[in-house]
């Protein structure tokens, strides 16, 4: 299946596993760019991004992902994250997959 995003074509090889099956999407490369385009190409996975984003019109774009926010000021952001990540990737709850770019 292909997609035309933001004037890129993606294409995607195989089935996208369920959330179920793969909770956590893990995505290379990461670009700011390619990244917003992948949401949409992945049937709106969760993302992680910085507090920041949420301050502007794409924020209210990206809330709709329900987000994992990360609060670079806070000493413990990286083990709050983890936290996180790991408690949707292991709910019974019906969250969206988290997508991680690398």
């Amino acid at each position: 299946m292909s997609y035309l995003a933001g004037g890129m074509a993606i294409s995607v090889r195989g089935r996208q596993a369920s959330r179920s099956e793969a909770p956590i999407l893990v995505v290379a490369p990461h670009s700011s760019f390619l990244d917003s385009c992948i949401v949409y190409a992945t049937r709106m996975s969760s993302v992680i991004v910085r507090k920041e984003s949420m301050d502007n019109y794409v924020g209210k774009l990206i809330n709709y992902t329900q987000p994992v926010y990360v609060w670079r000021d806070d000493p413990n952001s990286r083990q709050n994250t983890i936290k996180e990540i790991i408690a949707r990737a292991t709910s019974k709850e019906d969250w969206p997959q988290v997508r991680l770019c690398i």
